[in-house]
């Protein structure tokens, strides 16, 4: 088989899968509400479309639900059908660039190069000229201690520092707290403190807007703001969403860590729904791959 005949039998196959998939959608509802809207939206997102994309498309298809007033999830399968064709139909490829700085949380289950593939970005915005700003808030350390703060306990002020600060609302300077590295890059350091902060948090007024509120001061100050967070979809990493403009996941190319980026794509979903509608999914970053195994050529 050639490599076009390869290519079409491919995309055939996916066609098949994604209509399946939104088929079982409507299939298992028998009337029209939130709850359809949702599930569907999900399986959208996890269809690979994008999420601006997905987003888009739930809310038109809302939009034309309550126009047209339908009640019966078939013919809400048939309206979106109707709004997929006029997206394919448009003419409209142009690229919407945001030239202002940009606050990329980079995020994944621990083991998979999550520090290493900030540390990597980090590097390459230097090169660029950029003046970037890097924020561990992942209480292990591991990006504070990669650029060679091995004792993070010994720092006075931390992110956990910063945002008590934030709560209690006294005065931040903006360089508290930063630490300037060799490599022309700073770093807002982090320790297990932030472990307390985050049960802390779960007493504070609008509490999923503290770290929004300290990047928000900083974020004209550089041009790239990288954030390294904990794996866990508690409430510190709910503030790293709500504050961030893009989201990078790093994922290894095996069966267990691709199982849990599913609930983390539906946690983002529904924080660019609730709390953050700028929020985009930057990429999906397969780290760890090895091609000797047939899954990670499936996943790849």
């Amino acid at each position: 088989m050639g490599l076009f005949a390869k290519l079409k039998e491919g995309l055939s196959k996916t066609r098949a899968a994604f209509s399946d998939k939104v088929n079982n959608v409507f299939k298992s509802f028998s009337r029209v509400d939130e709850e359809l809207f949702d599930e569907l939206e999900e399986t959208l997102i996890m269809a690979d479309i994008g999420v601006d994309t997905a987003s888009y498309m739930i809310e038109t298809l809302r939009a034309r639900v309550k126009a047209e007033k339908l009640s019966d999830p078939m013919q809400v399968r048939d309206a979106l059908c109707d709004i997929i064709r006029d997206i394919l139909a448009s003419n409209d490829t142009s690229m919407h660039l945001d030239t202002t700085p940009s606050v990329i949380l980079i995020i994944g289950v621990n083991g998979v190069g999550k520090t290493t593939a900030i540390g990597k970005l980090a590097s390459r915005y230097r090169k660029e000229g950029k003046k970037v700003l890097l924020i561990d808030a992942d209480p292990q350390g591991s990006l504070t201690a990669s650029l060679g703060y091995v004792e993070p306990d010994d720092i006075g002020i931390t992110l956990a520092t910063i945002m008590l600060a934030v709560i209690n609302e006294e005065e931040i300077q903006s360089d508290d707290g930063i630490l300037h590295h060799e490599e022309n890059v700073k770093l807002l350091p982090v320790n297990i403190e932030l472990s307390a902060l985050e049960v802390t948090l779960g007493n504070v007024m609008s509490r999923e807007m503290i770290m929004k509120d300290y990047i928000e001061m900083m974020r004209e100050r550089y041009d790239y703001i990288l954030i390294d967070c904990m794996p866990s979809l508690g409430m510190m990493t709910i503030n790293a969403l709500v504050a961030s403009d893009a989201v990078l996941i790093p994922v290894q190319a095996a069966y267990l860590p691709v199982k849990g980026l599913q609930q983390l794509i539906k946690t983002i979903s529904m924080v660019k729904k609730r709390l953050n509608r700028k929020l985009q999914i930057m990429g999906i970053l397969l780290t760890m791959v090895d091609f000797r195994t047939n899954y990670a050529k499936d996943i790849s």
